[in-house]
């Protein structure tokens, strides 16, 4: 279990799969580790559960190393992605990012949950000094959601597909070694994001009428991507029908 991390408000809106069938898991941990609305009826913090109208993710079930099925990576150069210790002591998604032109890596998972007007979600994120990552919830209609870190400034961006080519939405500031809570939306065609130094919406890549089918991580390519980036407790639900 992981220190509670600042909380940054919550970035909403995070989509992910069911990596099991956790239909069996109906009990809660109660400890205040995960989501502040969470505590009595939402069941993460174990593995990826899945319902009706949310869906939720945390690794501490996962073993140590490369991630297991229904996860894909792919990978070139010096990028890893696994499972591993955080900073904190918790199991979380990490990715460490090579610096090189050709490193470069994605982790992609499948999710089923279906749009019923609003989405709300949450992830949390660790970043040590220099990290650069990029992160998409992906629908029928394509990028529901597309955030990345700016790698001049290490502000979150959303990236604004009403314009030809997409605009960089400024987030806010994402500080380095502590765990920033993202609290993310989505809702018609606008989707957003909201920590506690900053707030921003973007229009998606059509418009957010299907259902999410999916989430991936990356390390991009280029000597301006890299360093090493932990995600942890993502969830996801309806808030309207």
């Amino acid at each position: 279990m992981k220190i509670r991390r600042l909380s940054f408000v919550t970035i909403i809106c995070l989509a992910l799969i069911s990596i099991a069938d956790c239909s069996g898991k109906n009990d809660d941990d109660d400890d205040g580790h995960d989501l502040s609305y969470d505590d009595d009826t939402w069941y993460d913090d174990d593995s990826w559960s899945e319902g009706d109208s949310w869906v939720g993710l945390d690794f501490e079930q996962y073993a140590l190393g490369n991630l297991p099925f229904p996860w894909t990576t792919a990978g070139h150069g010096q990028t890893t992605i696994q499972v591993q210790y955080s900073p904190t002591g918790s199991k979380a998604l990490e990715i460490i990012g090579g610096y090189g032109f050709d490193d470069r890596g994605i982790a992609k998972t499948p999710a089923s949950l279906p749009y019923n007007g609003e989405l709300w979600g949450t992830i949390d994120i660790w970043l040590e000094p220099g990290a650069v990552f990029a992160f998409a919830i992906e629908n029928e209609n394509g990028k529901a959601a597309y955030f990345s870190r700016d790698p001049s400034s290490g502000n979150l961006l959303a990236w604004d597909y009403s314009t030809d080519p997409p605009e960089a939405k400024d987030c806010g500031p994402l500080p380095n070694q502590t765990w920033i809570n993202v609290e993310l939306y989505l809702s018609g065609v606008d989707y957003g994001a909201n920590t506690d130094f900053g707030y921003c919406h973007a229009d998606a890549e059509g418009e957010i009428s299907k259902k999410i089918i999916g989430l991936w991580f990356a390390d991009l390519t280029g000597t301006e991507y890299g360093g090493t980036v932990y995600f942890d407790d993502i969830s996801i639900q309806n808030v309207v029908g």
